[in-house]
């Protein structure tokens, strides 16, 4: 009986072990990603940071800095072609849906619009991340917007 209780208990020691280490193993977490893709594009590797930035996504789709971080990487390849700026606006919007105070969100997506030359709209976001406490935004308000 005593060993029929050791190997009960052994096998479901080793049940648990296993499934604890699947669950922390960092390269299943999003956040991981979500760190590769800093890095990859600290080091100007933009389409692999995408493809970190995806698999961040995939794993937490409910996660605003992800679409932030996945709109400032379409923003690069938008300098080389127009279509990627859209692209950067969508997950822009996307991270604001999910987080309407994203003061960050409210201020890359302004930088997408003043880079596609939408300077009014570029505004209103950047005075809103502003009114939300983005203290970045305020020379780029003072130097794009003031004027208008």
């Amino acid at each position: 009986m005593k060993k029929i209780v050791f190997i009960i208990f052994y096998v479901f020691s080793i049940f648990i072990l296993s499934s604890c280490a699947r669950k922390s193993n960092p390269s299943n977490s999003a956040e991981y990603y979500f760190k590769l893709a800093n890095k990859k594009d600290s080091l100007g590797e933009t389409r692999d940071a995408l493809t970190n930035i995806d698999k961040a996504i995939s794993l937490s789709p409910k996660v605003a800095k992800y679409y932030c971080k996945k709109g400032i990487l379409l923003q690069y390849l938008g300098e080389i072609d127009r279509k990627y700026y859209y692209k950067a606006l969508n997950n822009m919007d996307t991270a604001i849906l999910i987080n309407p105070t994203y003061a960050e969100a409210y201020f890359d997506r302004g930088i997408i619009k003043l880079n596609m030359k939408l300077v009014d709209e570029a505004c209103l976001d950047i005075q809103k991340a502003r009114q939300l406490g983005f203290n970045d935004s305020t020379n780029v308000f003072e130097n794009s917007c003031s004027k208008n």
